[in-house]
């Protein structure tokens, strides 16, 4: 909860408007946000239903956080347009770390290409 709390409050330095748990669609037009950030990590119900919701209310560009690859697959599967897994990749990191700690900076091509 704390670290949902700490990436609500990054998040919000740079947006325009941030939301958190508890408020309803009727008080935004969505269609008119450039993008929405679904960080609901604790409960994938909420998180899967919230993502279809906005979906449905017209949101351009939604990206979800996933625990899992199954999770990630269903939450594209109800229309995200992009979904991270935060977890798994600072895992990637560090073991890139510890297999290669002279590494200055890594550059990815694409979703499956080799770092």
């Amino acid at each position: 909860m704390l670290l949902e709390r700490v990436f609500f409050e990054v998040i919000s330095a740079f947006a325009t408007c941030g939301l958190s748990l508890g408020y309803t669609s009727n008080l935004f037009d969505i269609p008119l946000f450039d993008a929405v950030i679904v960080a609901i990590g604790s409960d994938f119900e909420n998180n899967l239903i919230t993502t279809a919701a906005l979906k449905a209310l017209g949101a351009r560009l939604v990206t979800c956080k996933a625990l899992s690859e199954h999770q990630k697959e269903n939450l594209l599967g109800v229309g995200a347009d992009r979904v991270i897994r935060p977890e798994s990749n600072a895992g990637q990191r560090l073991a890139t770390e510890l297999i290669a700690p002279n590494l200055l900076e890594q550059i990815s091509f694409g979703e499956g290409q080799p770092p």
